[in-house]
């Protein structure tokens, strides 16, 4: 029996404070969630500290959505594509496979060398699927003529460089993340158990730290039945002083 997933792990970036950093999947997928929930592509919101999740305000694509301010017109002009994880272990849009794993006689496992030095985080997620608008040229377009009145019609919730228009999210039903915060020396092992008898309400799995790990680590994991999830978005926003909208 055999478990195609996702394995990845980046440098910690600066993006969210550490207890919220996940990774980096590829260069446009750069917002982790630490609190998943599904989001749907075309959301217009901005993010929740200190929970790291997202809060949406309403979806740019959506002809029934009620909470569009009025004046602002629906985004037309894109079509929203998908991509599933793939059996193979290739490289698929927007997710690179790093690791295949094999069942044992009681769960699935793995074993990731880390090191102790630097900051870094590490997803593992199962059958993770890439939804994310086919082209960036109407939403950027849309996003710069409307952020002004949508943070009018929604007063006092985000700053402007806080406003994002979601293109991309990395769905999954099971997931789980560790967060390593450094300030060791060396490497060390840490292994992630998947369970075999995978029973709702249940973690999907565990990690069990290697017996030289003398770092400050986080460790999150997704409960079996929950439903899916992101787990990390690709976003347009604006920086500081920059009247375009930029992905990264």
């Amino acid at each position: 029996m055999h478990s195609t997933i996702l394995a990845v792990s980046a440098p910690h970036n600066n993006i969210l404070s550490l207890e919220q950093t996940i990774l980096l999947v590829c260069a446009q997928v750069t917002l982790p969630l630490w609190t998943p929930s599904l989001v749907k592509v075309g959301a217009v919101g901005y993010l929740l500290t200190p929970s790291g999740s997202f809060r949406t305000l309403f979806n740019a694509t959506s002809d029934t959505d009620r909470d569009r301010p009025a004046g602002v017109p629906k985004l037309i002009g894109v079509s929203i594509s998908k991509q599933k994880q793939n059996q193979t272990g290739t490289i698929t849009k927007g997710m690179r496979m790093l690791d295949r794993l094999t069942s044992g006689p009681s769960n699935i496992k793995s074993t990731y060398a880390i090191s102790a030095a630097g900051e870094t985080a590490h997803l593992i997620a199962e059958k993770a699927e890439y939804h994310y608008f086919h082209s960036l040229d109407e939403p950027k377009k849309w996003f710069r003529a409307n952020a002004e009145a949508i943070l009018d019609a929604f007063p006092n919730r985000c700053l402007r460089e806080e406003l994002f228009l979601v293109f991309g999210t990395l769905n999954a039903q099971d997931h789980a993340r560790f967060v390593n915060h450094g300030g060791g020396e060396g490497t060390f092992e840490t292994q992630f158990h998947v369970h075999s008898s995978r029973k709702p309400g249940q973690p999907w799995g565990y990690f069990e730290p290697g017996s030289s790990q003398d770092t400050e680590t986080i460790f999150k994991v997704s409960n079996v039945g929950a439903g899916l999830k992101t787990v990390i978005l690709s976003r347009l926003r604006f920086q500081p002083d920059h009247k375009e909208p930029t992905g990264h």
